[in-house]
């Protein structure tokens, strides 16, 4: 009997631990307005699994109640969305993962992935998709090589060429592998243009390869500047591609709060004030109130060391928005400037575990902050 009892117990947990439901998220869905069609979801390092689980399930309640439709996340634009193609054909976790940056390769993401599969599974099409510029796995040569099936303006002795120079590419980063060997590099370049000159697409795969072309036949020095072709330019030429493209869809952005925020300028450091312009300023210049950005910021609880260990986060410190709501002693909060007005500037270590001193709600629309999180237990 004891054995049968054990073994209902471990089900009953892991069945709890896979279906998480935060009724704070109901309030936040809720009070999204209704002119909102992109929602940029910010975490502080792509470390914390308290604060993504809190993220997969307000995307729950996004798909379903609010009808977004397309979850973009801070990986490969390419990489991903063939990653997860394949895996609604076959269910095999590893395409996804194979795509994805290792810094958000854990368990609890699979549970946005089952919702995913089981939201397309009974009809509703929700796309799954990267909206960054670096490779982040190591299959873009693997779908490049497919799409390049299509070329009629490549031999086949440049196409197999091609693809090998992406293979060297996708191991490491983007920036610093072709800034460091200009031949790739500008075989690179050549390729993709070559190909862009007569390629016609005609369907959103044949789409979605021209934009990861486009991508590749920017000079990654410019894209590694704080020039109008940074890379955080590039990923709201992305997003922009995913409005062009999917119209009537409404956008979930998963990734850094230092690429969604909205005004740089507001966060009084020079890494912000020195002309950075992150993906959220770009999307805030050029869709206004159809963007809307809500950080995420620990209260409390454990961050990983540089030995990828987990460590205590820090105490708040005063004249910080985590000190004001801390004296709540709520578990989760939701505030904005409809309920927690600010006359003054305010430190938030919403950008990572450094407090910054900001304009609050020029460099935000919402912050969730949560207490006694956990750091990810990442997938090697």
């Amino acid at each position: 009997m004891t054995k049968y009892l054990l073994g209902f117990l471990l089900l009953f947990n892991y069945s709890f631990s896979q279906n998480i439901n935060y009724p704070i998220n109901k309030t936040i869905a809720t009070s999204i307005p209704n002119e909102v069609k992109i929602i940029g979801l910010g975490d502080p390092t792509h470390q914390e699994s308290t604060l993504t689980k809190y993220r997969i399930d307000l995307i729950k309640k996004l798909v379903q109640e609010k009808d977004f439709s397309i979850i973009a996340i801070e990986g490969n634009f390419y990489e991903i969305y063939h990653g997860f193609k394949s895996f609604l054909k076959t269910k095999d976790y590893s395409y996804i993962e194979k795509a994805m940056y290792s810094q958000l390769n854990a368990d609890i993401m699979k549970e946005l992935y089952d919702f995913l599969y089981e939201q397309n599974k009974k009809g509703k099409t929700v796309l799954f998709t990267g909206f960054d510029v670096h490779f982040s796995g190591s299959v873009f040569s693997t779908y490049l090589k497919e799409d390049l099936k299509k070329v009629s303006s490549l031999s086949a002795e440049e196409k197999e060429d091609f693809v090998n120079i992406v293979e060297k590419g996708s191991h490491t980063d983007h920036r610093v592998f072709l800034r460091n060997n200009k031949k790739v590099r500008s075989k690179m370049h050549y390729y993709s243009k070559r190909i862009l000159e007569t390629f016609n697409p005609v369907s959103i795969d044949d789409k979605y390869f021209v934009q990861a072309l486009t991508i590749l036949s920017y000079d990654p020095e410019n894209l590694s500047g704080d020039s109008h072709n940074n890379r955080d330019f590039m990923m709201a030429k992305n997003v922009g591609f995913l409005r062009k493209n999917f119209a009537d869809s409404k956008i979930i952005l998963f990734g850094s709060s230092t690429h969604l925020l909205k005004s740089p300028k507001d966060i009084y450091t020079p890494g912000y004030l020195d002309n950075r312009y992150p993906l959220g300023w770009y999307l805030n210049e050029a869709f206004s109130s159809e963007y809307y950005f809500i950080a995420y910021s620990a209260l409390s609880g454990n961050k990983l060391s540089m030995f990828n260990k987990p460590v205590k986060i820090d105490q708040v410190i005063d004249n910080s928005i985590e000190a004001l709501i801390s004296k709540e002693r709520k578990h989760e909060n939701f505030v904005t400037s409809q309920n927690y007005p600010l006359k003054n500037t305010i430190h938030s270590r919403l950008l990572g575990h450094t407090f910054y001193n900001m304009n609050l709600w020029n460099v935000v629309d919402g912050l969730v902050l949560i207490d006694n999180v956990e750091p990810f237990r990442i997938i090697r």
